[in-house]
């Protein structure tokens, strides 16, 4: 188990994030992404922001993990919410 970068003292957290917007949403199992944990929620998730450098542009996204940080819960990129991406949906790049 990863820890990401903290505004100060931080949970025990998956290195989950960039893998899941790299590999899942975006399709680009082989783009850099930066990862910045941004604290715990009100609600108790945890927060992270992020961009992903893909070969012919980057795109900034945000998401957000369970209150046990083991799962992501919240997803928003390229101008708009994912949430049937972070159901297991898939991604809106595969071609069907």
């Amino acid at each position: 188990m990863v820890q990401r970068a903290s505004p100060g003292k931080f949970p025990p957290i998956r290195a989950g994030a960039a893998q899941e917007q790299r590999g899942g949403l975006f399709q680009d199992f082989e783009a850099r992404s930066d990862v910045k944990y941004k604290g715990q929620r009100a609600g108790g998730t945890y927060a992270f922001n992020g961009t992903i450098h893909l070969e012919a542009r980057s795109e900034d996204f945000q998401c957000s993990d369970n209150t046990a940080g083991d799962t992501m819960v919240g997803s928003y990129a390229v101008g708009k919410s994912r949430p049937i991406f972070v159901k297991g949906g898939g991604s809106p790049y595969i071609s069907r």
